[in-house]
């Protein structure tokens, strides 16, 4: 159960980095070189502008893993366990 559990996270680790990646080189560099002309250090681009520009992303696959979770994600766990889901219909 742990081998499906752990496949499952590291597939989704590389899938969810090129999402975020791509959402983070889609932010405007014009919020960015405004702020550091307003005098903003590394750490407040990071927590006022690359942080809230990435909410949207962040719940979108939010939404997206759980309905993995709900679509076929507790399908893999119960084929690679060694009982399985399956009941004994008593035949």
């Amino acid at each position: 159960m742990v081998d499906a559990v752990g496949s499952g996270y590291l597939e989704s680790v590389g899938w969810n980095g090129i999402i975020y990646i791509a959402a983070i080189a889609g932010i405007d560099a014009e919020l960015y070189e405004a702020a550091r002309v307003d005098g903003a250090n590394r750490f407040q681009l990071i927590k006022n502008i690359t942080i809230p520009s990435l909410y949207p992303t962040f719940f979108v696959l939010l939404l997206l893993s759980i309905s993995n979770l709900l679509n076929n994600g507790l399908t893999s766990i119960c084929i690679l366990q060694p009982i399985g889901c399956r009941q004994d219909r008593g035949s």
